[in-house]
Parts: C-alpha cells; structure tokens; sequence
C-alpha cells in the first residue's frame, strides 16, 4: 500500500543523488593518481595486514585545491616580480636619456660668450660722430632760442651747454658707465656765460641746455652700443 509507496520512492530518490554525486565528483589527474598510488604503496609497506588507502590528500576535492594552490602561488610569484621588471624598464630609459643628452652636450660647439671689448667702445663713438648725432640731439633741444633776443647769444648758450653735456654723456654711455652728474658734464662750460648779458639768463640757458644734451646724448650713445654689441664679433676680438 502507501508503505511500499514510501519505500520506493526513497529508494529512486537515494539511487538518484548517488548518481548526481558521482557525475558532479571531479575526477583527479593522472598525476594525483600516480601520487596517491605511491602514497598508498609506500603506506602499505610499512603497515601491518592490508595496505591502508591514502590519506585525505589522495581525495579528488584534495586535488582540486593542491592545483589552485599552485596555480595561486604561480600568480602571486609573478605579481611579485613584475614590480622589479617595471623598474628594470624605467632605469633602463633613464639611463639611455641620460647617455642621449650627455652625448649631445660633449658632441656640442662650444658657446663664445661675447665681451664687452675697448673696440666695440670705440666703434660705438666713432659711428655717433660720423652720424652727427649730438649736433641733432642739441638743434632739436635748442629750437626754442633761435628767435630769442638778443640773437644770436641765448642760441649760442643753449648750444655751447648742450655739447657740453652731451659730448660727456655719449661717451659713457658707449663706455657702458654710469650718466655723468650735471656739475661733470655743465659746470666748466657754462662758467663762462656767468658775466654775458642779460645776466643771470644766459648762463641759465647754458646750463638748461646742457642738461638735455646730457639725458639724451647718454640714452643715444647706451642704443648705440647695443647696436654694435649685437653685430658679428670683430676678426681681431674673437677668443
């Protein structure tokens, strides 16, 4: 009846997760086989009676996971090598960068620094002179008196301190020094307008005109060297 209903429907369900063990069981390789096998031999030798079988790690799930186990050991065996590798590249590009930039330095012509030298001093005095720069600078600074009376002497005191100043300026600036002091560049010429009708004014005049001769005699004869300093060096000054 419902008993041996019961019986039989245990016994198909038992049948049936034995068979599904033994399909999903893995099956251990060969060389787990030949291992366990010498285990189990080695065992059986030194045992009394029968051989005992081998030990758990004779079991298919035991070699399951001696195969993760090595296959985890090999990762983390290169995971552990890969930083030095990584390392070994970027000294080797440092090292050829190094090498690279080293070579082009020694392999490279040497860079002549030019000197200031007395003859581009000279050069620079010579070509303001030739110019007529100074006479420019002190017709443009001395216009204003051309008409003054009495004529021609207030002209004539603006353009004698005017040469006075710029005479003294555009040789320091073309020596690359410091701008003379008005009383350096003024004072000797323009004593001599101390007595001159009309009296003060004249020596002022002097003295006015030699102080724009003077700031712009020195800023022409500083452009004036630069202009010469940029040009090729000279055959004679090379080092």
């Amino acid at each position: 009846g419902l008993g041996s209903a019961a019986r039989v429907a245990a016994v198909s369900f038992t049948r049936a997760a034995r068979l599904r063990l033994t399909v999903e069981r893995p099956t251990p390789s060969e060389a787990a086989k030949s291992n366990c096998r010498t285990v189990g031999h080695a065992q059986g030798n030194s045992s009394v009676g029968k051989p005992r079988r081998a030990r758990s790690a004779c079991t298919p799930g035991a070699a399951m996971w001696k195969a993760h186990q090595d296959e985890y050991w090999k990762e983390v065996e290169k995971n552990r090598r890969r930083p030095k590798i990584i390392a070994a590249v970027v000294g080797g590009l440092l090292a050829l960068l190094t090498l690279y930039f080293t070579a082009s330095y020694m392999l490279s012509p040497p860079v002549v620094e030019r000197v200031l030298s007395e003859t581009d001093k000279l050069n620079c005095i010579n070509r303001i002179n030739r110019g007529g720069a100074m006479d420019n600078i002190c017709i443009k600074s001395c216009q204003m008196y051309v008409k003054v009376v009495p004529r021609p002497s207030i002209h004539n005191a603006c353009m004698k301190g005017c040469q006075s100043g710029s005479r003294a300026s555009f040789d320091r600036g073309c020596r690359n020094e410091t701008m003379p002091s008005e009383a350096e560049a003024c004072a000797t010429m323009c004593k001599t307008f101390r007595g001159v009708l009309p009296a003060p004014r004249t020596q002022e005049i002097c003295w006015e005109g030699c102080r724009k001769g003077r700031v712009a005699s020195f800023e022409s004869g500083k452009d004036m060297l630069d202009v010469v300093f940029s040009e090729p060096m000279p055959a004679g000054d090379e080092l």
